[in-house]
């Protein structure tokens, strides 16, 4: 840090609701990305799941893409935010205590989590094999469903 810059902070820090404004400012971008993310999102079946709402979203925004989803979607099971890597895609899982248990999702995928917050990893690869795969995780995901000891 150079002295120049250092001088400027010290004039800054007289303001003290400088770093209010500027919270303020990021959470006003942040709000406006995830909402502008959450418009392309749309319904899917995700691991055997239907009527999923589902997007592609950069990873730190995750958390926030799904729990947005969730509040303007109640009718969905849980929302999906995939993300998109060279090698693979990640899926990342959120739901509410009233939705279904992402954890028991995510497991039938090979991943794992919570009831809440979850995830699985794909490998990239083409599409009928795609299909292939998550129509047998979606088998393996109504089968743990019918066990008693698991609750949508």
């Amino acid at each position: 840090m150079t002295i120049a810059r250092m001088e400027a902070l010290d004039g800054e820090l007289d303001r003290h609701d400088l770093p209010i404004e500027r919270g303020r400012a990021i959470l006003r971008w942040r709000d406006r990305l995830v909402k502008e993310i959450a418009e392309r999102a749309h319904r899917r079946t995700v691991a055997g799941v239907e009527n999923v709402i589902a997007v592609e979203c950069p990873y730190s925004l995750v958390s926030s893409v799904g729990h947005y989803l969730l509040d303007q979607h109640p009718d969905a099971p849980f929302a999906a935010m995939a993300v998109s890597g060279a090698t693979a895609v990640t899926w990342s899982l959120r739901s509410r205590d009233d939705r279904i248990d992402v954890g028991v999702v995510a497991k039938s995928m090979g991943g794992g989590g919570h009831r809440n917050a979850a995830g699985f990893r794909r490998a990239a690869m083409d599409l009928s094999h795609a299909v292939e795969s998550m129509a047998l995780a979606g088998q393996k995901l109504r089968e743990a469903f019918r066990r008693p000891e698991v609750q949508a």
